[in-house]
This record gives C-alpha cells, sequence and structure tokens, in this order.
C-alpha cells in the first residue's frame, strides 16, 4: 500500500511530447542559450582580446573589474544629471558665464594652496 507500479504525472506524461515540440517550433521559452552566449562574449571573449595572452586571467578579471566600475561610475553620473548634454555644450555654457575669456588663452594664478 502506498507503492505506486506505474507512474503517470503530468509533467512525466508532458515529456512524450517535448521532443516533437522542440522539433515543430523550436527550443521552449527560458531554454535558449543566447542569454548565456552573449554573457559569454562579454565575459570572456572581449576581455580575452583586450589582454596579452600571457597571464591571461588576472588580466581578463582586471578589465573586468574596470569595466563595471565605469559602468557603476556612469550610473552614477547619469542619475545626478551629469552626463545630459555635450562636452562641446559644457564648453559653450562656461563662455556664457564668462564671456570676456578668450579661446587658447591661460591664465597662471600666482597664489598656491598648501
Amino acid at each position: 500500500s502506498g507503492v505506486r507500479i506505474d507512474i503517470s504525472l503530468p509533467r512525466q506524461h508532458s515529456l512524450v511530447h517535448y521532443p516533437r515540440s522542440v522539433y515543430l517550433f523550436g527550443s521552449p521559452n527560458g531554454l535558449c542559450s543566447s542569454i548565456t552566449e552573449s554573457k559569454h562574449i562579454k565575459a570572456v571573449k572581449e576581455p580575452w582580446r583586450r589582454s596579452s595572452r600571457f597571464n591571461a586571467l588576472s588580466q581578463m578579471l582586471r578589465t573586468l573589474t574596470r569595466l563595471d566600475k565605469v559602468a557603476a561610475l556612469k550610473s552614477d553620473f547619469t542619475r545626478r544629471g551629469m552626463m545630459t548634454g555635450t562636452t562641446s555644450s559644457l564648453h559653450a555654457d562656461v563662455h556664457k558665464i564668462n564671456p570676456s575669456r578668450k579661446q587658447g588663452t591661460f591664465r597662471r594664478s600666482r597664489s598656491f594652496l598648501v
């Protein structure tokens, strides 16, 4: 009593239809390898190409760490509104504030901060 001779659970029965469904409709949602392939390219192939191939693992890890830091910094700058506009628009704003400043001139300050 309590022991089943046959197993006819709905999930296991659906496995009978699985090969035909894959043949007709392709891989089911969530089981496609394209996401892992794109992550592999970002995490392994691109850092490998940037390395000198000598002691590549440490170079790849350093590259990934630096890229993560740059992405975090860009996100922080965007959140603060520092990534809007272009550098030329920034220079134009500076010249609006101080129109007497001539292009290409440099004035050295005589006072030094200690």
